[in-house]
């Protein structure tokens, strides 16, 4: 069988691979064959110049210090990561506050805590405006009370100072003509002598020399049931006008301060007749008050 170019070639070419190749190993291993030592005669192995004989003496041991060879360190090797590094390394940093970032913030504050501000102050005043309406409510409570107590007070002073009874069938007394009881209201119901004047009343009397009583006196208010006497010391100018009235003279028979202060205000509001004379001085009398029980 006859080889074709091609075929031939690629023999050529093989063998030529396979000489170099062997070539190659021959010139490496002669090369590595070769001793290291270097070449020179041999001598005999001594530790002195001069000797004799044909022996070989015993060799001398002498001590041969190694020389501690220089350890070489190891590289030092690198720390793993724990967990907790792990972790904080994938943790994003965080936001770095800018100037900007703390005045907004600072900003917001300010406003929250002005909204809290008046969300208290609006609370504060609706709850003083509650107790404000609560205490109204409790002082017209309470005078209306008083208005009631003092009512009947005064409708039970009417009878202990000379008011006319009702339902009593009386259609007056008098030598004049009408349905009233003539006289004056400082007077005395059994009294018979209907013109004005000192004298005891029903409840109430004067004693002012030479002067007459200007309308009527006026009946105290007191919200005590208490009874007694007070007398009342007063001072009259000329004018006819109480400068001064001092409750607790002789013939005063309660020490009660309601009924005191009540006969001192009663025994102020009277007026008497005016004295022409220009040099005429005050006067003294006094007001009996008669207090009795409701």
């Amino acid at each position: 069988m006859e080889l074709s170019s091609k075929q031939k070639g690629l023999i050529v070419t093989a063998a030529v691979h396979v000489l170099i190749l062997m070539l190659m190993m021959y010139l490496t291993l002669g090369t590595s064959a070769k001793s290291d030592t270097p070449e020179g005669a041999t001598v005999n192995f001594g530790y002195i110049d001069d000797g004799s004989g044909d022996e070989e003496p015993e060799m001398m041991q002498t001590a041969q210090v190694d020389e501690p060879e220089k350890a070489i360190p190891a590289p030092e090797p690198k720390p793993k990561p724990t967990p907790a590094v792990k972790k904080a390394v994938a943790k994003p940093a965080a936001k770095i506050l800018t100037s900007d970032n703390k005045e907004a913030l600072a900003i917001k504050q300010l406003a929250k805590d002005r909204a809290d501000s008046i969300k208290q102050v609006e609370a504060e005043k609706k709850k003083a405006a509650e107790i404000e309406a609560e205490r109204i409510e409790a002082e017209k409570a309470k005078q209306a009370k008083q208005q009631s107590q003092l009512n009947a007070i005064k409708g039970r002073m009417g009878k202990s100072f000379g008011g006319a009874s009702t339902g009593s069938g009386s259609t007056g007394e008098g030598v004049t003509k009408g349905s009233g009881n003539q006289g004056d209201p400082t007077g005395s119901v059994d009294s018979k002598n209907h013109g004005p004047g000192g004298g005891k009343g029903a409840g109430v009397s004067f004693s002012l020399n030479g002067r007459n009583l200007v309308g009527s006196l006026a009946k105290p208010e007191y919200a005590v049931n208490e009874y007694g006497d007070v007398v009342v010391t007063i001072t009259v100018n000329k004018e006819g006008d109480v400068i001064a009235a001092i409750p607790g003279a002789k013939g005063t028979t309660t020490t009660n301060s309601v009924l005191w202060e009540a006969a001192r205000k009663a025994a102020m509001s009277a007026k008497f007749n005016r004295v022409t004379s220009t040099d005429a001085p005050s006067q003294k009398g006094s007001i009996t008050y008669k207090f009795k029980l409701y």
